[in-house]
Protein backbone atom coordinates (compact mmCIF):
# COMPACT_ATOMS: atom_id res chain seq x y z
CA UNK A 1 0.00 0.00 0.00
CA UNK A 2 1.63 3.56 -1.28
CA UNK A 3 1.92 6.36 1.76
CA UNK A 4 -0.13 8.63 0.51
CA UNK A 5 0.47 11.03 3.97
CA UNK A 6 2.52 14.34 3.49
CA UNK A 7 6.31 14.69 4.31
CA UNK A 8 6.71 16.47 7.92
CA UNK A 9 8.40 19.64 7.65
CA UNK A 10 12.15 19.69 9.00
CA UNK A 11 11.25 23.22 9.93
CA UNK A 12 8.55 24.70 12.18
CA UNK A 13 7.67 27.82 12.31
CA UNK A 14 5.29 29.46 15.54
CA UNK A 15 4.11 32.98 14.93
CA UNK A 16 3.91 34.28 18.23
CA UNK A 17 1.85 37.05 17.01
CA UNK A 18 -1.00 35.01 15.97
CA UNK A 19 -0.42 32.63 18.85
CA UNK A 20 -3.37 31.93 21.40
CA UNK A 21 -0.47 31.40 24.00
CA UNK A 22 1.50 34.22 23.47
CA UNK A 23 -0.73 36.72 24.55
CA UNK A 24 1.03 39.24 26.89
CA UNK A 25 4.18 39.34 25.13
CA UNK A 26 5.23 42.35 23.57
CA UNK A 27 8.35 42.81 21.59
CA UNK A 28 10.46 44.45 24.78
CA UNK A 29 9.46 41.31 26.89
CA UNK A 30 11.19 37.68 26.88
CA UNK A 31 9.87 34.26 26.83
CA UNK A 32 11.40 32.62 29.77
CA UNK A 33 13.55 30.42 28.74
CA UNK A 34 12.16 27.48 31.08
CA UNK A 35 9.12 28.08 29.21
CA UNK A 36 10.80 28.23 25.92
CA UNK A 37 12.59 25.03 26.08
CA UNK A 38 9.41 23.08 27.70
CA UNK A 39 7.41 24.41 24.41
CA UNK A 40 9.93 23.12 22.09
CA UNK A 41 10.04 19.83 23.63
CA UNK A 42 6.16 19.42 23.38
CA UNK A 43 6.68 20.21 19.59
CA UNK A 44 9.42 17.77 19.21
CA UNK A 45 7.68 14.84 20.88
CA UNK A 46 4.04 15.60 18.71
CA UNK A 47 6.45 15.99 15.31
CA UNK A 48 7.86 12.37 16.59
CA UNK A 49 4.62 11.11 17.03
CA UNK A 50 3.44 12.30 14.23
CA UNK A 51 6.50 10.55 12.31
CA UNK A 52 6.07 7.09 13.64
CA UNK A 53 1.98 7.00 12.45
CA UNK A 54 1.81 4.44 10.12
CA UNK A 55 -1.48 4.17 8.03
Amino acid sequence: MANNLPSIPKQITICLEESKYAHGFNQENNIHSFNFNRVLSLIDNQVSKKGGQKS
